[in-house]
């Protein structure tokens, strides 16, 4: 557990990283959480002790308007989904807390219509909106991350969308067209966030002796950003740039 900043959901958030992941993102900053061995075993007990410690503070500040609460993410917090779901239930039923979940959302179908309850704020990575691109930065098949961000919208529950922007990966015109499409239609998606690519994962690659592919990529410019921003705002979304 550690503290969290703007990205990690409103407010201050405490948050809980899962270990296990089945994508293999090119941009991933935290490969050293793919497996499901690679953090410290901790049990649901464990888990909701550390979070009562700090349910006071998050709710005084969520009361005052400041915001506040716990955020599970990862790794990939559906990976091992029964266990995060009770711990939400937990903070939300025992502690009071502010719930949110960020996911790829890969394994969407692992969690029920009831399941989506649980976390007050679901905070999706979206990959890319183009099948061959999803495939081409993740590893893996685009399986179910879309099919999960319209359930999120036909349940009504609040969504954050964060995008990597990788330059020469996922900056394509069209790409981003679609994305602004999938959105547009979803009025639960209150904020939509450009996260410009950056290396500071690339260490982390090295340690662990795997390829890096992005060792030459640079951090988007002024320029595409913009571009980036400008497609998305046309279809009326709350973009911002994280």
């Amino acid at each position: 557990m550690e503290a969290g900043s703007c990205l990690d959901g409103p407010g201050m958030r405490v948050v809980l990283f899962m270990a296990g992941c089945l994508l293999r993102c090119q941009f991933c900053h935290n490969p050293d959480t793919w497996g499901r061995g690679a953090l410290e075993a901790r049990s649901e007990e464990d888990v909701v002790g550390e979070l009562a410690k700090y349910a006071d503070f998050l709710r005084g500040a969520a009361a005052g308007g400041a915001g506040g609460g716990v955020t599970i993410s990862g790794g990939e917090p559906m990976a091992q989904w029964p266990f995060v779901e009770t711990v939400l239930q937990r903070a939300r039923g025992e502690l009071g807390l502010h719930t949110a979940v960020q996911t790829a959302a890969f394994l969407g179908d692992r969690v029920s219509d009831a399941g989506l309850g649980v976390a007050d704020l679901w905070m999706v990575d979206l990959k890319s909106a183009d099948a061959a691109r999803y495939r081409e930065v993740t590893g893996v098949e685009q399986g179910n991350a879309l099919k999960f961000l319209r359930r999120l919208a036909e349940a009504g529950r609040e969504t954050w969308v964060s995008y990597v922007l990788v330059p020469g990966l996922t900056d394509e015109a069209g790409h981003i067209e679609a994305m602004g499409v999938l959105l547009s239609g979803m009025p639960n998606v209150t904020r939509v966030e450009i996260r410009p690519f950056h290396q500071m994962g690339r260490e982390k690659w090295a340690e662990l002796g795997l390829e890096y592919k992005l060792r030459e990529t640079a951090t988007p410019g002024e320029e595409l950003i913009g571009r980036v921003e400008g497609q998305l705002r046309s279809f009326g979304l709350p973009v911002v740039v994280a």
